[in-house]
């Protein structure tokens, strides 16, 4: 019976030790296996570095147009842009830009009566960042980026005549033409773009716009701002462009 003890504790202790060594064995493994994970990750990461390191500083300069500004009035939209822009390409990752257009509006509204109208140009300038500029081979960009915009303009605004709630028999006109004005806003702009074919891309923005300034008058506020949108003081709006890659 003793014996029999022994020989069972002896069993129990050689389970025990294939046990233990087998966990220390498959953990060993792991530590292998992330080591070895860490290590290509690290490899990779010097080889994207050093793919990078070669991308040239100049990438070129495209020029583009904006085509959901041409077509938001067909699309239901209170005003219409014609927008073009030109960008630099800066080391794949840096990308400055210029968005210069015209954007009008000619709307009465149908419960007050009040006729706006305005027509005038307007200008940004700012930055995008190319969040995959570590992927040159890409065909395409994700950005980030900010605009700086600005626009001087004048507006007509008309209504019915106006009744003195006391004297209901007296009247005065409210109609009031070239209407100088001015406004300043920054945008913070999400965008995509791919390429379709060679030199050409399509792509989308989205943007938040916040008013800076705007020029108020004694009578009357501007409706709308070229280039901004209503003239609230927060908005937002899109944008959906072709651009060409100029050959230079």
């Amino acid at each position: 019976m003793k014996k029999q003890l022994i020989s069972i504790c002896i069993i129990l202790l050689l389970n025990s030790i294939v046990l233990v060594s087998s966990a220390f064995g498959q953990e060993e493994k792991k530590i292998r296996f992330k080591k070895d994970v860490e290590k290509e990750q690290a490899e990779a990461k010097t080889e994207r570095k050093i793919q990078y390191s070669k991308v040239k500083f100049f990438q070129g300069v495209s020029a583009g147009v904006d085509i959901f500004g041409l077509i938001n009035k067909t699309l239901g939209g209170d005003y219409k842009n014609i927008e073009t822009t030109f960008q630099v390409n800066l080391k794949n990752r840096y990308m400055p830009i210029v968005e210069i257009g015209q954007g009008a509006i000619d709307i009465t509204n149908n419960e007050t009566n009040v006729h706006f109208k305005t027509s005038a140009p307007y200008i940004r300038i700012g930055m995008d960042m190319n969040m995959m500029y570590k992927k040159p081979e890409l065909p395409g960009y994700i950005t980030l980026g900010v605009r700086l915009g600005h626009t001087s303009f004048s507006y007509d605004v008309n209504a019915p005549n106006l009744t003195d709630p006391n004297w209901k028999n007296i009247t005065m006109p409210f109609s009031y033409k070239g209407v100088k004005s001015n406004a300043n806003w920054l945008e913070i702009v999400v965008g995509v773009r791919a390429k379709i074919i060679k030199g050409l891309r399509m792509g989308w923005s989205v943007r938040y716009k916040s008013r800076l300034s705007m020029k108020k008058n004694e009578n009357s506020d501007p409706y709308y701002i070229p280039g901004y949108g209503k003239g609230k003081k927060s908005t937002y709006g899109c944008t959906y462009n072709i651009s060409y890659d100029l050959p230079f």
